[in-house]
């Protein structure tokens, strides 16, 4: 080699990472549901460097990647039964940092639902409104799903709660606040009204009876009809209320009754008396007494008898008003009734051909 020339080799130089040294945490509720997130704040590196660079994670169930690699992670319904770590890398360092599992993932929790309301009721029914997710009960008994509750008792009250149950992601939720909800008031029926209240009947005869019930709450309730005191069985009633006389039939007196088919029962009876000799039937049924059931003011109407006088008993045959008319003769007469109690009562109506006795109700 000429002169003073020096010769030199190439030489690579090899720089070996830091290690990724540390703790990572996790924060959170491990509730469905709920996000976790990953504390990184523990994380150092050996030797230190100035910055470790990009971090990444990695979500696991148990042993299972979940897939997630965000520095958060939102449980969901896989992750129930299980626990949760999460590693972390950094681009500036070798290794990894696994934090320690979480406690077992849960099921979350349910708010109690508001106290439930009635949608509609019934004497023996009730219906609640429904409240999205809930099931019901009445009077703490077993949790049904539908809203409608039958065979109840009328005019009777209930305690009704609603709840959420159970689901593959939450837990049941504490019993609503009790609402108390009462059925309907049942129709009760106050009285039986059959007219005429007394009839004489020719032998071979038939007389027709109407009968009235009067009812709280719209009842419609139908009657049965009996005949007690018969002497043979010539005597017959239908349920129209027809009443027909055998002509063999002897002399005698009736008991003619309808009984409401209400519970409990509700009944009115009347005489029916069977002659061998005729009575205008027709002249007495020319009477109308109206209205009835009665508030203030009763109205009489005569077609073809005089009326002579009025008189308004108690069921216990009192008399409580006596009215004298001149004479009625195809007219109509109005008594007021206004101050007398409510109740039943007969009003005795006196002819130029006899009595005509009818029951009315005062309201």
């Amino acid at each position: 080699m000429a002169g003073n020339e020096t010769a030199y080799t190439a030489k690579s130089v090899t720089t070996n990472k830091a290690t990724l040294s540390g703790t990572v945490g996790i924060s959170g509720n491990t509730v469905f549901d709920e996000t976790l997130t990953a504390d990184v704040s523990g994380l150092t590196s050996t030797p230190t460097i100035p910055a470790l660079g990009t971090l990444t994670y990695q979500w696991k169930r148990g042993t299972i990647n979940s897939g997630a690699n965000s520095p958060t992670y939102r449980l969901v319904q896989a992750d129930i039964g299980s626990t949760i770590t999460v590693t972390v890398t950094a681009a500036n360092c070798s290794g990894s940092i696994v934090s320690a599992a979480t406690a077992t993932i849960s099921k979350a929790t349910q708010t109690a639902p508001a106290a439930p309301t009635m949608a509609s009721r019934t004497t023996t029914s009730i219906t609640l409104n429904e409240i999205p997710y809930c099931e019901y009960r009445i009077d703490g008994g077993q949790w049904q799903t539908s809203t409608t509750f039958n065979g109840l008792t009328p005019n009777a009250s209930y305690n009704f709660e609603a709840y959420k149950p159970e689901t593959a992601t939450h837990l049941a939720s504490a019993p609503s606040p009790t609402a108390k909800i009462s059925t309907e008031t049942a129709p009760q029926v106050t009285a039986v009204i059959i007219s005429p209240n007394t009839a004489t009947v020719p032998l071979g005869q038939t007389k027709q009876f109407t009968v009235q019930v009067i009812a709280t709450g719209g009842a419609d309730e139908t009657v049965t009809w009996s005949i007690s005191n018969q002497t043979s069985m010539l005597t017959t009633i239908s349920t129209s209320g027809l009443l027909t006389v055998g002509s063999n039939e002897t002399a005698a007196t009736l008991k003619v009754k309808a009984v409401s088919n209400f519970n409990p029962a509700v009944s009115d009876e009347v005489t029916v008396t069977i002659t061998t000799t005729g009575i205008d039937e027709t002249a007495l049924s020319g009477i109308s007494i109206y209205p009835n059931p009665v508030k203030d003011e009763l109205r009489i109407k005569s077609e073809e008898l005089r009326i002579n006088s009025v008189e308004i008993c108690d069921v216990a045959g009192r008399v409580v008003e006596t009215r004298l008319i001149a004479s009625l003769h195809e007219g109509t007469a109005t008594i007021n009734v206004s101050t007398l109690p409510q109740g039943v009562y007969l009003v005795k109506i006196h002819t130029d051909k006899g009595v005509v006795t009818q029951k009315v109700v005062k309201n």
